[in-house]
């Protein structure tokens, strides 16, 4: 029975690690996501006035 517990305790804190560890590269990668479209989101507005056809739609989806 110790060895089932001890077992157990083990698969739950490698499960705990596994958790942190993707949420700490989920935030990663959101803030370098962030960085990087904080340099190119003033640029929208000016795709969508060059007209076309996907105009509207990337429009909606920036919005979005």
């Amino acid at each position: 029975e110790q060895i089932i517990e001890a077992r157990s305790n083990l698969y739950d804190q490698e499960l705990t690690t596994l958790i942190n560890n993707i949420k700490s590269g989920l935030e990663k990668a959101q803030d370098g996501f962030l960085k990087w479209m904080g340099c190119w989101i003033h640029l929208s507005l000016t795709i969508c006035l060059l007209g076309g056809s996907n105009g509207p739609d990337f429009a909606q989806s920036v919005c979005q």
